[in-house]
């Protein structure tokens, strides 16, 4: 009887001693998982109520991760200019890559998903752009967008009766290459200054310093192209095209057009048999003294007419695009000494 009253003793003090050992983890794990709830619901708080610093006046859905408005062009030309005036404050997104003419370049798929959200575009208007790009222009922007176009604003020059031809009437046409002549182009810094302090008002001074560090660059190019053409002794200062691309050369410059291959603004038409046997004419007439042939535009139909005219041809030019890595400043300056080179 003593070693069973033993036991049972010995039992039940075992028993509380289990009981007080399990209540005392089952209120520690009360307490840890009120920890856990806390932290995760501070976590998912913290997810549902993301901190963004979007630019003033801006849309979120145009901006990037890191605040960056973003700002779509139509041309490489145009994207150099945006990524100067806008800085550190935009992201710039180009429909037609480096290195290809805007003319007949045709945008991915990826590129006109991301077209649809822009908020700015700026191109450069007066059918430069291609049928592929001008007709997303038209169909895929939100209703929200602002289109800027450029050219129209800089006091554009009307091609003359002189350059018609029997499948063209361009005589009330204007040329949209407008940035051969950089005074032109001032004009265009300012549009886009203007643009994108419309969309984004907080940056206002700063585009407004970047725009005006650009301008007095520009200034300076030019004295430099104008110096480089008056170089060119003026009996040699005519010139001989792939396309119709060069006359701001002729209007700001003096440079004489005399013809070109494709008797138009666009590189995806092509010449006639009238056309071609015109500029050999006046080719033989004038005696130009270089052809100069823009690289994948009638190359073949260039060099027979070089051949049949005994005439040069100088390599390089390109007048629509930049090439990768390469700014506006410094196409700019490489088109009058490829010129120069070329002619004098």
């Amino acid at each position: 009887m003593v070693n069973f009253s033993f036991n049972s003793a010995h039992s039940s003090r075992y028993k509380q001693i289990i009981f007080r050992f399990a209540m005392v983890l089952f209120a520690l794990g009360i307490f840890s998982a009120s920890i856990g709830c806390a932290s995760s619901s501070d976590t998912l708080s913290m997810a549902e109520k993301p901190s963004h610093s979007y630019p003033e006046g801006t849309n979120p859905g145009n901006v990037t991760k890191d605040g960056l408005l973003t700002i779509h062009t139509t041309t490489s030309i145009i994207s150099d200019w945006v990524k100067i005036v806008g800085g550190e404050r935009v992201v710039v997104e180009s429909l037609t890559p480096a290195g290809k003419d805007p003319h007949t370049y045709q945008p991915t798929a990826q590129q006109v998903a991301r077209l649809s959200n822009s908020k700015l575009v700026i191109s450069i208007g007066l059918s430069l752009e291609g049928q592929n790009i001008s007709t997303l222009l038209q169909n895929s922007l939100s209703p929200n967008a602002i289109q800027v176009e450029l050219g129209p604003q800089t006091s554009p020059i009307k091609l003359g009766r002189h350059r018609e031809t029997e499948h063209q009437d361009q005589h009330d046409s204007y040329d949209p290459h407008f940035w051969l002549d950089p005074s032109r182009t001032t004009i265009a810094i300012k549009q886009i200054q203007n643009s994108l302090a419309s969309v984004d008002p907080g940056g206002t001074d700063y585009y407004s310093n970047n725009a005006l560090d650009y301008i007095t660059k520009l200034s300076k190019i030019e004295e430099s192209v104008r110096s480089t053409y008056e170089r060119i002794p003026s009996s040699k200062r005519m010139l001989v095209t792939s396309h119709e691309s060069l006359g701001y050369l002729e209007d700001a410059y003096g440079l004489q057009i005399i013809g070109s291959v494709i008797p138009a603004l666009s590189t995806d038409s092509g010449p006639t048999a009238s056309d071609l046997a015109n500029l050999i004419d006046i080719i033989q007439l004038t005696k130009a003294p270089a052809i100069f042939m823009e690289e994948g535009i009638q190359e073949k139909v260039t060099t027979q007419i070089a051949r049949d005219t005994n005439t040069k041809i100088v390599e390089g030019l390109k007048v629509e695009y930049l090439n990768e890595g390469e700014s506006y400043l410094q196409m700019i300056k490489g088109t009058s000494e490829l010129i120069y080179n070329g002619l004098r």
